[in-house]
């Protein structure tokens, strides 16, 4: 690929990944890519000359909803596209090219955690946690999750004392999100004026009965199956939303069931409950409204609600 044509590609990433996490209400702390200078001497070039500087292409943060620590996203924006691949769809490539985005953004977290350049370019504070997000995006038709998730397996990151936590988001996961995220705005709308959505984080030994309420969604519980989610208008009414990302199955459902009692959430009188899938949507919610009862979900004397919805999975990819 040529340098300006890949230069192309790069932009794409940079440019769904802006999108997206627009969404996720994130601080942005960086409006464009940055270089920050390296710290380490164990940090090498890939011809064994000290390195100098890291670039990074975003920098958020958000505010921990349990331990209230400031966590500090270093993203790095991968576009690809899967057809360059070859034969065998570059299984060898695939787990190259993983390993060596995760050993970079090991590097970037190490020096990010001690440089006093980037935290006084960015304002961070001194008691902040540094994670590392992948924004692995395919912007063609041919993606392979399941080689993706192999290649992720092997994946082997130096663990030493500045070691941090990484994460991958992959097109699969992206889109699944970015539809929920539409049909956020979409109950906006049909409420009106004023309309404002919330983030729900239960824990009962922090937070009141109802939850803690935030307008951005945090890290992990992106990878969750199901998030919570909360809309109200200016008069102060609100629905409860349920987001459901797993395949269906009764223990999940149970489990689901046993989440709404244990964080008294069943004080709630009712909840739309939104099956995500990129393969059955239509098929997870009708198997789910089957488990409920008629519609309602009985815990106790206590009986909710339960209205399923379908839900349109929307493709992500620039055309």
């Amino acid at each position: 690929m040529s340098g300006e044509a890949s230069k192309v590609t790069g932009d794409l990433g940079e440019q769904n990944a802006k999108k997206f996490f627009e969404f996720l209400g994130w601080k942005s702390l960086s409006a464009t890519s940055l270089d920050f200078e390296c710290v380490l001497e164990a940090h090498k070039t890939p011809t064994g000359k000290d390195k100098k500087a890291h670039g990074i292409d975003f920098v958020y943060s958000y505010e921990c909803p349990y331990s209230k620590v400031e966590k500090v996203i270093l993203v790095d924006s991968k576009a690809l596209k899967w057809e360059d691949r070859g034969e065998n769809h570059g299984e060898g490539k695939t787990k190259n090219e993983v390993s060596g985005f995760f050993n970079d953004l090991h590097k970037k977290l190490n020096c990010a955690k001690i440089s006093k350049d980037l935290k006084e370019k960015l304002g961070i504070g001194s008691r902040s946690d540094y994670i590392g997000l992948i924004f692995y995006f395919c912007h063609d038709q041919f993606f392979d999750k399941v080689q993706l998730v192999k290649a992720l397996e092997d994946v082997s990151v130096p663990r030493d004392a500045f070691t941090s936590t990484s994460f991958v988001l992959d097109n699969s996961r992206i889109n699944l999100l970015y539809s929920m995220f539409k049909k956020i705005e979409s109950l906006k709308l049909q409420i009106g004026k004023g309309a404002e959505h919330s983030f729900c984080y239960f824990d009962l030994e922090r937070f009141p009965m109802d939850g803690s309420l935030h307008n951005y969604l945090t890290l992990q519980s992106m990878f969750s199956n199901f998030i919570f989610v909360k809309i109200s208008n200016n008069d102060g009414a609100s629905t409860n939303h349920v987001f459901y990302f797993g395949a269906y199955s009764p223990d999940a459902i149970k489990m689901f069931a046993s989440a709404l009692y244990k964080f008294q959430i069943y004080l709630m009188d009712n909840l739309h409950f939104y099956p995500v899938s990129m393969k059955s949507a239509l098929g997870n919610m009708h198997a789910i409204e089957q488990y409920f009862s008629n519609g309602f979900l009985k815990i106790g004397d206590k009986a909710i609600k339960i209205e399923c919805s379908d839900i349109d999975n929307i493709d992500f990819r620039l055309k």
